[in-house]
């Protein structure tokens, strides 16, 4: 635990505790008056994540998809067998983005895509990488409050994501798990 301050919690009044963070500024917080203990910083960090809270439930992304399973089981079996050509069209059509945009961030080829479009279904690769956009684009929805919103943020270049829009950033598993991390770091109110 080497590096790590101890922070001291004092009450100088009724119900107000002064908290010195390492040195820094110092925030006050309500807190009950028989309150009294020493606590290491760690205790109250929440920058770092665990990527199992990041993903939002199954029904989230129904709004993108419009399958009809509800529960991750069915959902995960879905990806394995290939979900319907018109998932992506809904998720398309949900985000307002071209086919063409649509296909980028899927790493699709335009060819590849017309003949998915005749044979109404998606591999199990595509459909994985189809999942990962609608998870990230429902998360969004549900940090920002609204469809809108999330379709502005999600085609806005973003500072936190070195000035890529987070749209961009779907089509890798580890670019999404950083949009997700931002997210979440907005959830929680943490500045980035």
């Amino acid at each position: 635990m080497e590096g790590l301050r101890p922070w001291a919690l004092e009450l100088p009044g009724e119900k107000r505790a002064k908290l010195d963070l390492a040195g820094g500024e110092p925030m006050y917080c309500a807190e009950e008056a028989s309150l009294t203990a020493r606590w290491l910083s760690y205790h109250c960090q929440m920058a770092k994540s665990n990527p199992a809270t990041v993903v939002p439930a199954p029904d989230g992304v129904q709004l993108f998809l419009r399958l009809r399973t509800t529960k991750a089981a069915e959902l995960r079996d879905a990806v394995r067998r290939g979900l319907p050509f018109s998932a992506l069209e809904t998720l398309s059509h949900q985000l307002e983005i071209s086919p063409q945009q649509c296909s980028e961030v899927l790493g699709i080829p335009p060819r590849t895509v017309a003949r998915r479009k005749e044979s109404k279904q998606l591999n199990p690769q595509e459909s994985d990488r189809l999942y990962r956009v609608a998870r990230a684009a429902s998360q969004a929805v549900e940090v920002l409050g609204s469809l809108e919103k999330a379709r502005l943020w999600l085609k806005t270049p973003n500072r936190a994501l070195n000035c890529d829009r987070p749209l961009d950033l779907l089509d890798t598993e580890i670019g999404a798990r950083q949009v997700e991390e931002v997210l979440l770091r907005l959830n929680y109110g943490i500045f980035s």
